[in-house]
């Protein structure tokens, strides 16, 4: 369940304060950008860079597209000079810090979150995938602290829920992981993983047949990993 979240927003028909800024040339490459024709998206946000330098979101675009392609350097080298032209805009640091994730700089990537939150305090995916790097990172109470945050400004996201049962149960306070994945399943009751990993929790608090009866749903909705703890737990 451990994401990051890439963000691509529309940008406004009516784009001020770009010069000679050739609309067609940044809407069509957003356009490509829905429709996952990322290397047609380059080819249009190029002639608009060549056109306007300065277009920030032109540089966000294109680095969203290297990113897509899986080529971060290149995605990293556009978010810089998009936050270069523009430092107020928190999903520029948001997506640099994902394409930084990919690359394995955790702590850069940690960094980007910051200044994200400080730009947008109730950022809600911003403190998910900040957690989500500090939970890599073994900084478990500064992730617990991170998805708390993301379910204040966003409390019907399973995902933060989700993760912060993960480090609960890392930290051995198994009650309340249990908490967290039962919150999950009430959203979305067909999660394979959230039963396995309740399962695994019952095992932790002694509650054999109650996790052999989750174990069961896990390997019913597809978790093909529960087979063998049902073999182990449950003859």
């Amino acid at each position: 369940m451990r994401k990051a979240f890439l963000i691509l927003f529309a940008i406004s028909k009516s784009l001020t304060g770009f010069g000679q800024t050739n609309e067609d040339y940044i809407n069509k490459g957003y356009e490509k950008l829905k429709l996952k024709d990322y290397n047609g998206a380059i080819e249009y946000l190029n002639k608009e860079i060549k056109i306007n330098p300065n277009n920030s979101y032109a540089y966000w675009y294109r680095g969203y597209a290297f990113n897509a392609l899986k080529k971060y350097q290149k995605a990293i080298k556009n978010y810089n000079k998009a936050i270069e032209l523009n430092n107020i805009n928190a999903d520029f640091f948001v997506n640099r810090a994902f394409s930084r994730e990919q690359i394995k700089d955790h702590n850069g990537a940690v960094l980007d979150y910051n200044r994200a939150i400080e730009l947008r305090p109730k950022y809600a995916d911003a403190y998910f995938d900040r957690g989500n790097e500090k939970f890599i990172l073994k900084d478990y109470q500064g992730a617990i602290s991170d998805y708390n945050n993301a379910i204040e400004f966003d409390s019907v996201n399973v995902n933060s829920f989700f993760e912060r049962g993960d480090v609960k149960y890392v930290l051995k306070d198994y009650k309340g992981a249990l908490s967290d994945f039962y919150f999950v399943i009430k959203i979305s009751p067909n999660l394979s993983l959230a039963y396995y990993n309740i399962g695994l929790t019952e095992i932790k608090l002694n509650q054999k047949e109650n996790a052999c009866s989750d174990f069961k749903k896990a390997l019913d909705l597809g978790d093909k990993r529960a087979k063998k703890l049902i073999n182990k737990y449950c003859k």
